[in-house]
């Protein structure tokens, strides 16, 4: 089995922090934004940190964006409910729905790289390979595109 990276870690547990912070906020009673912007701000450093990391990465690109993206599955359907009780508040819907994207478009990046050198080595057919890259850009399938590549060099290296 690879080695998981402090990169990939940070990244599948820093959203779950930014729950556990909305709630102690919501036991406490003491609605600042200051944690909160801290966290979020955590977070893009998070997702930055992750797409440089994905970037420089040779092999294991698609377990290791597969990985993150089923780990953030828990995390999406929470901050989708989240989103349902702040129906009322837009501007509170808006920066989730943000702050989901980068988190998407960041472990995204592993899969996209993976793309990227299995189309350059010839690996994968250009159609597919677009298909693919398209399927980041899209909740929900992101999963699926990532996993189907998973199972696509799985099968090549055996």
């Amino acid at each position: 089995m690879r080695k998981l990276n402090w990169q990939i870690l940070l990244l599948a547990l820093w959203p779950y922090s930014g729950v556990l912070l909305l709630e102690v906020l919501r036991q406490l009673e003491s609605w600042t934004f200051v944690p909160v912007l801290a966290w979020m701000a955590g977070l893009v450093v998070a997702c930055g940190i992750n797409i440089i990391h994905a970037m420089r990465r040779k092999e294991g690109a698609a377990l290791a964006g597969m990985l993150v993206k089923l780990t953030l599955i828990p995390y999406y359907a929470i901050t989708f409910v989240y989103g349902i009780m702040l129906f009322a508040a837009p501007p509170a819907v808006i920066v989730i729905f943000l702050l989901n994207a980068l988190l998407l478009l960041a472990t995204s990046a592993y899969t996209l790289r993976s793309v990227y050198l299995d189309w350059r080595a010839g690996r994968l057919f250009t159609a597919w390979a677009f298909v693919l890259a398209v399927s980041q850009c899209i909740f929900v399938l992101d999963v699926v595109g990532s996993i189907i590549l998973y199972i696509c060099e799985k099968r090549r290296s055996h």
